[in-house]
């Protein structure tokens, strides 16, 4: 019920949405696909927690290596091989399944693989972190309010044009971030 929540239900509106404001088919295809391809990343970000709470990041930082190498490939594959729009798609979501599989393997004997919902410590928890999720969602939500509305409100070009700006600002606020680290 929990992961239907936190994922399938997003996903779902994302696709709402998608259809709603006339997105393409491909496009409403793409957005079903990625919606379905967080699951993957939320499992691999909730898997990697015991490793980065033991410090052991240098495993988290080849994970993140090896899933930004299969996007890379991925892409400059698809692009040689002159895809249309859809696979494009699929990229990401397939890149966390080779860190995934490194992941599984590195704790399957420190934790439960299998999700479990526990309402009472899930309270416990939303009332520790309720203010800083919903900053950081906020904050998240923003640059992606801008960019779906761009895509509607403008052309293609300038769509793509804004999200390069939008790609290259993300990149740099995850500087401090790395630097902190």
């Amino acid at each position: 019920f929990a992961v239907a929540l936190v994922l399938v239900l997003p996903a779902l509106l994302a696709v709402g949405f998608a259809l709603a404001v006339g997105y393409t088919h491909t496009m409403v295809q793409g957005t079903l696909v990625m919606g379905a391809g967080a699951i993957f990343a939320v499992y691999l970000t909730t898997l990697q927690l015991p490793l980065q709470a033991r410090l052991r990041l240098g495993w988290v930082s080849a994970n993140d290596f090896t899933r930004q190498l299969a996007i890379a490939v991925g892409m400059v594959a698809l692009v040689i091989a002159g895809a249309s729009l859809l696979p494009f798609y699929f990229v990401v979501p397939l890149s966390a399944l080779i860190p995934l599989a490194i992941t599984i393997t590195l704790v399957r004997r420190e934790i439960p693989l299998s999700p479990a919902f526990d309402f009472s410590y899930w309270v416990i928890l939303l009332k520790q972190t309720l203010l800083y999720g919903t900053a950081t969602a906020l904050g998240v939500l923003y640059y992606q309010a801008a960019l779906v509305l761009t895509s509607v409100a403008s052309t293609p070009r300038q769509t793509g044009l804004f999200g390069v700006s939008f790609r290259v600002v993300e990149l740099l606020n995850g500087v401090p971030w790395i630097l902190t680290t």
